[in-house]
């Protein structure tokens, strides 16, 4: 069972509460829709429950589908402060540093960041293209001077974080793509470049073990990847864990990793053999 069962008008207003949250608005329905997919195949009763009312908004069911896919879904993007209107203002007046403000990532980043790609291109060189996966706002962060002499595809789930970037490269004319990418569906072919950030994503895409994060480590077609992960959560709770997975998974693939951190962010940057 599945929301192909629901008429259109019935799911797309599912899909709207859902996405009534701020910090949900910017996920395509896609998406939505795969993660409802999910939740109602392990619920199937419930669908006949969104079958039958008139007035779904005030169904239990709903609720229900609300509150479950809205958890999984915070765990795709970062929550941002402002609305996309304010983000393009700021866009506009380029005012870069309080628009990396509006996105949890990288407002965390902002003062390591000159540390951060320091610390990467020292070991992999100053890269003439980067692929970014769960770009969020981050392409926003690098130097002009260095986003002009580069290619950069930028890739995300959230609409409304991929046209800020779009406008941004619009606007300074740099050479790339933004596209959109689904890393728990990870098929489509990627770009070939030298390097590939995925910050803060392979936790976010395993509901259980490594399966998604090593398929997307082998899609990849860049000869340097950088995984980030955070130190710290949301809520500021400390994490200890050394992901020990990722060292794992690299050593048996034969690749190698240098690891570096900041205050909040701990980086592997791994050279794919």
């Amino acid at each position: 069972m599945s929301s192909s069962s629901l008429s259109n008008e019935k799911l797309d207003l599912i899909i709207s509460i859902i996405k009534e949250k701020k910090e949900l608005k910017g996920i395509s329905d896609e998406i939505v829709i795969k993660e409802l997919n999910k939740f109602l195949q392990q619920n199937p009763k419930l669908i006949k429950q969104l079958v039958e009312p008139k007035n779904i908004k005030k169904s239990n069911a709903v609720d229900l589908c609300k509150k479950e896919v809205r958890k999984v879904l915070r765990y795709y993007t970062g929550m941002f402060e402002l609305d996309n209107n304010k983000r393009t203002k700021l866009l506009n007046e380029n005012k870069i540093d309080e628009l990396l403000k509006t996105h949890l990532s990288t407002k965390e980043r902002l003062n390591h960041y000159e540390q951060i790609y320091e610390q990467i291109f020292k070991i992999t060189k100053k890269p003439k293209s980067i692929l970014d996966l769960g770009c969020g706002l981050n392409p926003l962060s690098l130097s002009l001077e260095l986003m002009k002499n580069i290619e950069y595809f930028a890739a995300d789930i959230n609409q409304d974080d991929l046209e800020i970037v779009n406008e941004y490269f619009r606007k300074n004319k740099f050479k790339g793509d933004v596209f959109f990418y689904d890393l728990k569906n990870a098929k489509d072919e990627l770009p070939k470049t030298d390097i590939c950030f995925l910050f803060k994503v392979l936790d976010l895409i395993d509901n259980k073990g490594h399966k998604n994060a090593e398929k997307v480590l082998n899609r990849v077609n860049s000869k340097f990847v950088v995984v980030s992960f955070p130190k710290i959560t949301i809520s500021g709770r400390k994490l200890t864990s050394p992901r020990n997975w990722l060292k794992l998974l690299v050593e048996r693939l034969k690749w190698k990793y240098d690891l570096f951190e900041t205050e909040n962010e701990m980086f592997f940057v791994i050279k794919k053999t």
